[in-house]
């Protein structure tokens, strides 16, 4: 018995260190994933560097003094990034506004309603807000997973992401602990890079498998939930007093539906920019069927800039007439 409890004495406190040390390098290595993810991936990942440079930049947008350019900020995803040149926007304006751009590939209505009351809290003050967005995007139930968690939601608005698209408490819980956490937040955009960079290729090959036009509900249903989203973006806006413009990206897609979301918003009040009809540019501006190619982006930014300004000075919203069924 004595050497039974000898041996448990000994052998007890050499446990207490091991796990001790164990604790400590899993916290230090913790740590260290995360300052480097905080710290680093910006200043290897391109685009996470463009992302990071545009966001700061946003979040000092402030008024613009008496007698100085008003300042105009682009927000959107993928679509704006390719079709909208922001110098060539500033050069051909009238010069009494300063346009600046906030990209986040991936992202559609729900990601910017939250996005945008979090920079909006966090100090971020143009004097107007232009979204640009695809038709399709206005619809979409779906929010860019825990990326979007860490960029653009405010920690507590955790719970309300999940009574909005109903998620289990593990999700919901994994994007709580992803706005607070670069590593969280950004692994599965560090996965990405790292396969981007060992098959250069992959990208073009999950392109081509992503190819489908999306379908669309029918116009009524269209109609009404654009104008429940497009009041509840412009009430974020008003309550920070800035002005709010919408953008509608073109399309080769003949059942993306304009109409009824030109209708939404006159029902919003929210002002809805159609630089573009339907069907009016040629496939040869685009670069995959969505996206548009460098010679569509100059002839964009150029029907752009007119009813852009127009709207900017004088705050008007669409004239087009409603259909019946909108008028209800």
């Amino acid at each position: 018995m004595r050497l039974s409890t000898s041996n448990f004495d000994m052998v007890s406190p050499m446990f207490n260190r091991a796990t001790a040390w164990l604790v400590a390098i899993v916290v230090i290595l913790s740590l260290g994933v995360e300052f480097g993810t905080r710290y680093g991936f910006h200043r290897i990942s391109h685009i996470q560097q463009r992302i990071y440079e545009e966001k700061s930049a946003f979040l000092s947008l402030r008024p613009g003094a008496a007698g100085a350019p008003r300042t105009v900020a682009l927000v959107g995803n993928s679509l704006l990034l390719l079709s909208v040149d922001i110098d060539l926007l500033n050069k051909i304006g009238s010069g009494g506004f300063q346009y600046s751009r906030l990209v986040i590939e991936q992202t559609q209505y729900l990601d910017w309603v939250f996005g945008l009351e979090r920079l909006l809290n966090e100090g971020a003050r143009p004097d107007a807000l232009v979204l640009v967005l695809g038709a399709n995007h206005w619809l979409a139930d779906g929010i860019r997973g825990e990326y979007f968690a860490h960029e653009l939601m405010q920690p507590l608005d955790a719970f309300s992401v999940a009574h909005e698209l109903d998620l289990d408490r593990t999700t919901a819980s994994n994007y709580f602990f992803a706005s607070l956490s670069s590593w969280l937040g950004g692994r599965a955009e560090i996965r990405k890079f790292i396969l981007s960079n060992v098959l250069p290729d992959l990208q073009n090959f999950v392109g081509i498998l992503n190819t489908g036009a999306p379908s669309y509900p029918p116009d009524t249903i269209v109609f009404e939930k654009a104008r429940e989203r497009m009041v509840r973006l412009r009430t974020i806006c008003e309550n920070h007093r800035i002005q709010l413009i919408t953008v509608l990206h073109p399309t080769r897609q003949d059942r993306a539906p304009f109409d009824a979301l030109t209708a939404a918003a006159n029902a919003a009040g929210v002002p809805l920019l159609i630089p573009v009809a339907k069907m009016a540019y040629a496939t040869a501006l685009y670069s995959d069927g969505f996206h548009l190619n460098a010679q569509g982006m100059d002839h964009f930014t150029r029907d752009l800039v007119s009813p852009l300004e127009e709207t900017l000075m004088h705050g008007s919203n669409p004239t087009t007439q409603s259909p019946e069924w909108a008028a209800k």
